[in-house]
């Protein structure tokens, strides 16, 4: 488990906070003939590529090496001038590495006043009443997190793709900066944070967290039940879906998939398919909430995601993508072809208390028109399984 920075954000839009935890050095060698075909800039503090692009080595990478010796500033380390020896023929063939460079202080301030905006215009726009704004950003090579408290105040993460349980992780981030800078007596609210306490213990808690992530592994119960307490107008997997043809078994790795399955339910193509995934713990004879939910405002679209949760365990083993593409999962007579697939439930680099015992996943997909309004017919199904930690 990977974080690389934690940033916070005051309720104004300023960077009050930044730590660089562990942020990947991304380089680039290649062998040079003369001329070199790329365009240099050379100022007093660096060397960078200013034009053209070749194998990995774009416009803003940083010279930090010349046939192995470290390059500081604009200099070599034998004292050697960068700018002489690159232009010199006779130095050629020459081996040359570069790296991204890593963002200033005011780089980060400067992405901080950005994002502030961008939060405000998501919650804006988003047809949610009372919305949160951004809480994930997802990208090919990171994650953002974005917990903001009702003061205002952002707690920003940055990780690696694929972490469960950073929101706790944000939480936890906000206890130590409860404890450790507004409990301090010289902070003085909205300024930048210098509290060397809040900087030790938040260093321990992403030490810990780096080393702590559990995986687990769910033994199922049973699948597909009927939910015990769905929305009104709720009906089950077999109202929705025909599934004469259709076999889920369950066998200790999970659940094996095969068949087909026929959609019997009937909404217009133009309605957005919502999902909404809500994990339970058994605990003294009642089920509670817990703190993992994910909502997916629209299937048509996650399930061609090949960055999704519902596309990697599920429907990416469709053999007809085509026709779901054109009918989603809400037109009457759709019939879903799978290739025979294992769906493993297994989850991994799990953040927070340890878990164990009995859960439930309860999963509700609701569709809604073109003026956002809910239809009364919802689908919501259970699984049911009991949770066991990996051993690594």
């Amino acid at each position: 488990m990977i974080i690389y920075g934690v940033y916070i954000v005051s309720k104004s839009g300023g960077l009050i906070f930044n730590l660089d935890n562990n942020v990947p050095r991304i380089e680039h060698e290649k062998t040079f003939t003369y001329p070199l075909d790329l365009v240099l800039d050379y100022d007093s503090k660096k060397v960078s590529v200013s034009f053209n692009r070749k194998d990995g080595i774009n416009v803003g990478h940083v010279l930090v090496a010349v046939n192995g010796m470290p390059v500081n500033g604009v200099t070599l380390d034998d004292g050697r001038d960068v700018r002489t020896t690159l232009e010199s023929p006779e130095n050629y063939p020459i081996n040359l590495k570069f790296s991204r460079p890593k963002m200033t202080t005011n780089e980060k301030i400067f992405l901080a006043s950005m994002f502030y905006p961008l939060f405000a215009i998501a919650s804006q726009l988003s047809p949610e009443p009372k919305s949160s704004g951004i809480e994930l950003l997802e990208a090919d090579t990171f994650t953002l997190h974005c917990f903001q408290t009702l003061t205002g105040i952002k707690f920003i993460v940055i990780s690696e793709t694929g972490l469960n349980g950073i929101d706790l992780l944000l939480r936890k981030v906000y206890e130590l900066y409860s404890d450790y800078v507004l409990k301090n007596p010289f902070y003085s609210l909205e300024m930048p944070i210098r509290c060397e306490l809040f900087d030790n213990k938040l260093q321990e808690l992403l030490a810990q967290v780096e080393k702590t992530g559990i995986n687990y592994m769910a033994i199922p119960e049973d699948s597909f039940q009927p939910c015990t307490d769905g929305p009104p107008g709720s009906i089950a997997m077999e109202e929705a879906f025909y599934t004469g043809n259709f076999m889920a078994d369950l066998v200790p790795e999970g659940i094996t998939v095969s068949g087909n399955a026929t959609t019997l339910w009937n909404f217009p193509r133009t309605d957005r398919l919502q999902a909404r995934v809500s994990v339970f713990h058994f605990n003294r004879g009642t089920w509670e909430p817990t703190v993992f939910n994910v909502l997916t405002r629209d299937m048509c679209i996650a399930i061609f995601d090949k960055n999704s949760y519902w596309n990697q365990a599920w429907f990416q083993n469709l053999l007809n993508k085509e026709e779901i593409k054109e009918k989603c999962l809400i037109t009457k007579d759709t019939v879903m072809v799978y290739n025979p697939f294992l769906l493993k439930l297994r989850a991994d680099n799990i953040i927070g208390p340890p878990l164990s015992g009995r859960y439930k996943s309860r999963i509700i997909f609701e569709a809604f028109d073109v003026n956002d309004n809910r239809r009364p017919t919802s689908l919501c199904f259970e699984f049911t399984a009991q949770v066991e930690r990996i051993r690594k």
